[in-house]
């Protein structure tokens, strides 16, 4: 019909078009009618999308992640690798100061040209130990577990405070391809 726009080729089209649009319809329809009866194929079940109900997936999401990142900090904690010279460095560390204060992380700032950021005005000035971590660009959020050797790139550059708190949240308590979360019924 394209190719040939013939009113016989259009009208062919049409019709085939019509009958395509008709088969599709019934199976978005008895798609829906058994996810009805069958809850498991139901992906909402996971993932909700009723605002409220999507308001009490949020609600529960955040309570079970910031617990979670409570219990993580308990057990690890993170280097910061900055250089004076990163305006990144300087932006994220309120950031992550605030992270840090509201889950217990405790942060050892490691600088890789001896100066710092205001929020962590001491840091160990170490290009080698930043090495040895596998940064190769700053600002690093690394999260360790030295008495184990667990060593954990988190983020290289800016991110956001939610990012942070997803992306540890995800290596810790989820597997690779694990829904983000789930909702206990």
């Amino acid at each position: 019909a394209v190719l040939q726009p013939t009113q016989e080729n259009i009208m062919n089209w049409i019709t085939v078009q019509n009958e395509l649009l008709r088969k599709n319809t019934l199976f978005a329809d008895n798609w829906q009618r058994l996810v009805w009866k069958n809850p498991e194929y139901d992906y909402t079940q996971i993932r909700p999308s009723n605002p409220v109900a999507l308001k009490a997936y949020s609600q529960s999401y955040n309570t079970d992640r910031r617990d979670a990142l409570r219990e993580i900090a308990k057990e690890f904690g993170l280097y910061f690798v900055v250089a004076s010279s990163c305006v990144y460095c300087h932006e994220m560390a309120p950031y992550l100061k605030r992270f840090a204060d509201t889950y217990g992380f405790t942060v050892i700032s490691v600088s890789t040209d001896g100066g710092s950021v205001k929020e962590f005005p001491s840091p160990m000035y170490s290009p080698e130990f930043a090495e040895q971590l596998g940064v190769q660009s700053t600002p690093a959020i690394i999260l360790a577990k030295p008495s184990e050797g667990v060593i954990e790139p988190i983020s290289y550059g800016f991110i956001s405070l939610q990012e942070l708190e997803s992306r540890i949240y995800r290596i810790f308590k989820l597997a690779p391809g694990e829904p983000n979360y789930q909702v206990k019924n």
